[in-house]
């Protein structure tokens, strides 16, 4: 009983979650305001992995308030 549970909860809640996911709102990243790769805060772990990356920034991009 427990598992046919499941399967019902799993059936009547995908076709709700596929539906919210295509109405989310994308951001058109051309329309963002753009940011120096000099402003971006760099993780440790992330410049100890790939050490170049600050070189290899081209352009950087503000969306919700932060830097990508």
């Amino acid at each position: 009983m427990n598992v046919y549970r499941w399967i019902v909860l799993v059936v009547l809640s995908l076709p709700l979650s596929i539906e919210l996911a295509i109405a989310a709102p994308q951001a058109d990243p051309e329309k963002l305001p753009m940011a120096a790769c000099s402003d971006l805060k760099w993780n440790a772990e992330f410049l100890a992995r790939y050490p170049k990356a600050p070189a290899a920034c081209q352009e950087a991009r503000v969306y919700k308030g932060k830097r990508f």
